[in-house]
């Protein structure tokens, strides 16, 4: 644990997120006390952040962290999802994961290459990034990972970061998906990018991506690219895991968080209403009703690999991914949960700026994916 730790440190050498107000705490029982930053005060700006969460901030324990985020976010002009192009969204989706998602040290080898594969009689360019560290494992686990961003925004650039952390600390090799995204495309192509990529690493390329014959192979993503891999994780038989974090699992909106953060910074319902309204478009009624789409209504969960959970409490998909978490265990599934109180949707992503609420999460996500090694 203590080997995580310090690298998880050595590859954040440096914070990018220095307010006045904030200072290095002093070391106490955890040796992360002696490099995380928190708050130490609250400041007038501290009760205008509470503010931007409106009811919620009366009923949860909103993180400094996070309340700092409503405001950087603010202060960088960040609009709303459907207020400017999509084009627009998705340059501004990278210029949040720039400014507060941080640099991750990565030693070892990261390359780019664009896969075709045949979709429904068309040659389909896929690309991809591939996250090999210098000391990778003799056999190493593969991480399949699907970008967040509500299958319309995000891309492998928006989430490098996170993946070459994961990659690092767990000495794996970690696959990182360009799928085709909404509106030009729909959820339909999404998840057959993701099928082919998983079905052809998994069965046929595991040394071609840097991995072993033997390699243990798994899935993951976050919100939209949690959808994606928890489909893939039914339709791709003998996964050995899957990671979801924040996943949508479903198309209703059901559960007081659907409520509670309709209108709060970052991902909100409201945003989540206009993201799907994109990647479902016309045919929304189809896929509502198609199980195939819907992990959650599927009957068969206890095929599905080993599970870890990461859920964010304030964030409009929680008791999506809660109630998930919870039929799956029902169905005798192998699952673990990380309920991160007072985060928000898509801290995960953005390491450098919630450094104190994700050091955690990480470390649990890297003992899950070490019991594969």
């Amino acid at each position: 644990m203590n080997f995580i730790r310090s690298t998880f440190q050595a590859a954040f050498p440096t914070k990018l997120f220095t307010h006045g107000s904030l200072r290095p705490r002093q070391p106490k029982t955890s040796p992360w006390h002696s490099f995380v930053y928190r708050v130490s005060s609250t400041t007038s700006d501290d009760i205008n952040d509470l503010k931007l969460w409106g009811e919620a901030a009366s009923k949860y324990r909103i993180h400094p962290e996070t309340r700092a985020y409503g405001r950087k976010l603010r202060e960088m002009g960040v609009r709303n999802y459907g207020d400017i192009p999509v084009e627009q969204l998705r340059g501004q989706a990278l210029r949040v994961s720039e400014a507060l998602g941080g640099v991750a040290h990565f030693e070892g080898m990261e390359t780019g290459f664009v896969e075709r594969f045949r979709i429904r009689d068309e040659m389909v360019p896929v690309p991809m990034t591939v996250y090999k560290p210098r000391d990778v494992m003799f056999i190493p686990v593969i991480l399949i990972y699907f970008h967040g961003g509500g299958l319309v925004t995000g891309s492998r650039n928006t989430h490098a970061t996170m993946l070459k952390t994961i990659a690092r600390l767990c000495n794996c090799v970690v696959v990182s998906v360009e799928y085709r995204l909404a509106p030009e495309y729909k959820l339909l192509d999404s998840v057959a990018d993701a099928y082919c990529v998983t079905d052809w690493i998994s069965k046929y390329n595991k040394k071609g991506i840097g991995g072993h014959m033997d390699s243990p192979v798994g899935v993951g993503g976050d919100d939209c690219g949690a959808l994606l891999a928890a489909i893939i994780a039914h339709t791709v038989h003998g996964l050995d895991f899957q990671i979801l974090i924040d996943p949508i699992a479903d198309f209703t909106m059901a559960g007081p968080s659907f409520t509670e953060f309709a209108n709060t910074p970052g991902m909100n319902t409201t945003g989540l209403k206009w993201l799907m309204s994109q990647f479902l478009g016309t045919a929304k009624p189809e896929l509502t009703e198609a199980i195939w789409f819907r992990p959650f209504v599927r009957p068969d969960l206890h095929c599905l690999p080993p599970s870890l959970f990461v859920v964010s409490q304030l964030g409009p998909l929680r008791d999506h991914s809660l109630a998930y978490h919870k039929k799956m265990t029902k169905a005798g599934v192998s699952t673990e949960l990380v309920q991160v109180n007072g985060a928000p949707h898509s801290f995960f992503s953005l390491p450098d700026h919630f450094w104190d609420l994700a050091v955690d999460p990480y470390m649990q996500t890297v003992n899950f994916i070490r019991q594969f090694q």
